[in-house]
This record gives structure tokens, sequence and C-alpha cells, in this order.
């Protein structure tokens, strides 16, 4: 076997190594953000998701994730990321939090505590809630999970995931922001979840996390992953990172 043969033989086997990211025991924040491209208001919130991408805590104190709505799309300016599933999702968070509206820009922390834009990123929390390990195959785009409570307990478990694009520029050409060049990171592009099995003291899943075929060309890929009690929706515990050669 030639030199050649053995430099292509062992950069193919690097690229088909799976990726894996995990927690520790202490809980990892997930801070979302619904957002839209038709909104005036929103470009202040989405700089300051962006500028977690520098930030030392990103993935070890909290995953963000980006939203883009749909209901704003009527104000002249159609939003290509957003997608009536992310509504939905943001409408369900205001029934739980009994609120009589959604709104943009909205920043939740674990789906319970709204902060402006203006407050310093999550910190790391000494709540001990369990670990949490995602290895992710990216010839297959499947991220398997599987989470270890820290305590022993009868709950069932429901696992979200989300691929996650970055380093997109969008000029808007109309609507409320007509003229300005919009910079996105963390957007959500494909939305996954699966009941978790219980396999003694762990719980397991696999999620589909494929690229869509419109953002085949996106420069920074992730995965976020995340646990929520099924009964409740509480959320216990997130992970994630960059994928290989997608980082920033």
């Amino acid at each position: 076997m030639n030199y050649w043969v053995l430099v292509v033989f062992f950069l193919n086997a690097s690229l088909s190594l799976a990726q894996e990211w995990e927690s520790g025991v202490n809980q990892v924040s997930l801070v979302e953000l619904f957002t839209s491209e038709s909104c005036s208001s929103c470009p202040p919130a989405e700089k300051w998701l962006n500028g977690m991408i520098d930030d030392e805590g990103l993935w070890k104190n909290y995953v963000p994730v980006e939203y883009h709505v749909d209901y704003w799309n009527h104000l002249s300016w159609k939003d290509p990321f957003s997608k009536e599933l992310f509504t939905e999702r943001q409408r369900t968070y205001a029934k739980q939090l009994k609120s009589k509206s959604v709104f943009t820009p909205q920043i939740l922390v674990n789906g319970i505590s709204n902060i402006k834009a203006t407050a310093p990123y999550p910190e790391a929390r000494k709540t001990k809630v369990g670990q949490l390990k995602v290895k992710f195959n990216s010839k297959e785009d499947v991220a398997d999970v599987v989470f270890t409570p820290a305590k022993k307990n009868l709950t069932k478990f429901k696992c979200e995931g989300a691929l996650l694009g970055g380093g997109f520029q969008n000029k808007i050409k109309a609507g409320e922001n007509s003229g300005k060049n919009l910079s996105h990171e963390f957007v959500v592009l494909t939305l996954s979840e699966s009941l978790m099995k219980k396999m003694k003291n762990r719980y397991t899943c696999s999620l589909k996390l494929s690229t869509p075929n419109t953002f085949s060309d996106v420069k920074k890929k992730a995965i976020g992953v995340w646990i929520k009690e099924k009964a409740s929706g509480k959320i216990l515990q997130a992970t994630g990172g960059f994928l290989s050669g997608f980082k920033q």
C-alpha cells in the first residue's frame, strides 16, 4: 500500500468518525430565542445570541437555539428560516406560562424564564440533574442519545434535538427591516423529538437530524440536544457542539 493510498484511507476513516458531546451532572441551560427577519425589534436580540459564539460558556453553561416564527411573514418579507412548527412551539410555551399572546423577540431559559437581550449569558448551575451524552453519526445524520438521571425515579423522559446553522448573512429587501443586513447564528434548521426508552438506570433514544436541501451550503453547523420530563415539559439537561469542518 503506497503513501497516497494510506493518506486517502486515513482521511476517509477520520471523516466517518462520529462526534461526541456530553454534559456534566450539573444542569446546562437551554436558551431559546423566538425571532423573525420581519420583526424590527429582533436584530438586537439576534446580535445578543450571535455573541455567544465567542463566549467561554457556550456548550458548557448553556446551549443556544434560534427559532424563526412565521406569523410576521405577511409584512412584505417572508423569513426563509421560518416554520409553522416553531410558531406552534412558542404558542405551547405561551400556554404553559399562561401568557395571552406570543411576541418577538422572546428569549426563554429552560422554558420558564423570560429574559431580555441585555441580560448576561447564563452562568454555570449547581443543580445536579444527570449526565447527557450524544454521539452524532454525520454519515447517517443520526444522534444517539443517552441520559443518566442523577436520581432514580419513575419519570418518563422526552428528548429533543436540533441541527443548527450559522454564518448566515441576509440582505432584507422589504418589510420592517428593509435595507438591513442581518446575521444569524444557531438557527434551527431541523428539529426532532423522541420518547426515551429506559435501560436499567439510563434512558436512550435516536434523533434524525438531516440538513434541509435549501441549506445544503450552510457555513457552520452544530448540534443541540436537550432532555425534558414528558409529563411536565420541564427542561432538565442539554449539551451540544459544532460539527467538524463547520466550526467558526
